[in-house]
């Protein structure tokens, strides 16, 4: 269970503006309407893999007392000679040496796992963004995955790039058919795993009246904690105004004690132990939005 371990990306549109966290070497790749109407790629993350010379340079400055932190495995880079990515959720292993079962001597983590965020205000130019795993973007370059969404359909956009994908895997070596037929372990030599999520822009949908972007994070600061990101904690700060309102009534639920002394009249009585039941209404409002937590 130490070893394994994974990528994460994640957006969310807010007030016009897109906010993209990253997570490894998964991608998020902007379309939009560029000069002679053409579609133009514009990568919005930054991959966190040693095969680019950035990530090895922020990686050996962060480890000075080790000069095999980077090395060459075949023809790729790798972290410790093992992973290529620098991020990741899991991979305990890499972080703690209680994990390291001696294998990997570890003086202090290898890999973390905090996010980098970018945003982009949206234009009336973006179309879509493509949110993929690193298998696409081994096998597809930025602008060849764009030139594939733009003319097609919606409907079934993202099956068309894994598609597309794996035949640049198979190549002239074996057709996509045949490869669908072949073991996962075979099939891992040839491309890596593929997830690909297409979301389409639709700026008539993107006023300020609508409130659901404002509810689709409320589930997570209430389940988790307050976030570090802006965004978040305007909406936490928020959530919390409504949630302390309901407390006003709780006073309400000691009156029946009042009419303890009153036993000798239950028929008087008995009514007015009822209405705490109405405050008890009100309590349950805020998890009105709770159901947009999945947006």
């Amino acid at each position: 269970m130490a070893s394994t371990g994974c990528c994460c990306l994640v957006g969310v549109i807010w007030k016009r503006t897109l906010y993209v966290a990253n997570l490894g070497d998964c991608r998020a790749v902007l379309g939009h309407i560029g000069r002679f109407n053409r579609i133009v790629a514009e990568q919005l993350t930054n991959d966190h893999n040693v095969r680019i010379k950035e990530v090895r340079d922020e990686l050996r400055a962060l480890h000075p007392d080790n000069p095999n932190i980077v090395s060459r495995v075949g023809s790729s880079w790798c972290v410790k000679g093992i992973i290529k990515v620098t991020r990741a959720i899991g991979d305990a292993f890499l972080k703690k040496p209680e994990f390291s079962l001696g294998a990997i001597p570890l003086r202090r983590p290898v890999l973390r796992a905090d996010p980098s965020v970018s945003s982009r205000n949206l234009q009336a130019v973006d179309r879509f963004v493509i949110f993929a795993s690193a298998g696409l973007w081994d096998l597809l370059s930025n602008e060849e995955a764009v030139q594939i969404v733009h003319p097609y359909p919606r409907q079934g956009i993202a099956r068309r790039l894994v598609q597309s994908a794996m035949n640049v895997a198979v190549r002239a070596r074996k057709k996509y058919d045949e490869l669908m037929n072949y073991d996962k372990g075979v099939r891992r030599a040839l491309h890596d795993d593929i997830t690909v999520v297409v979301i389409f822009i639709d700026h008539e949908m993107l006023n300020d009246e609508l409130t659901v972007p404002g509810m689709s994070v409320r589930g997570f600061v209430d389940t988790h904690q307050p976030s570090h990101f802006n965004i978040e904690q305007e909406v936490a700060t928020e959530s919390e105004l409504i949630e302390t309102e309901p407390t006003e009534t709780e006073p309400t639920e000691t009156e029946p004690t009042d009419t303890e002394l009153t036993e000798t009249e239950p028929t008087e009585t008995e009514p007015t132990e009822t209405e705490p039941t109405e405050t008890e209404v009100t309590e349950t409002e805020p998890t009105e939005t709770e159901p947009t937590v999945t947006v």
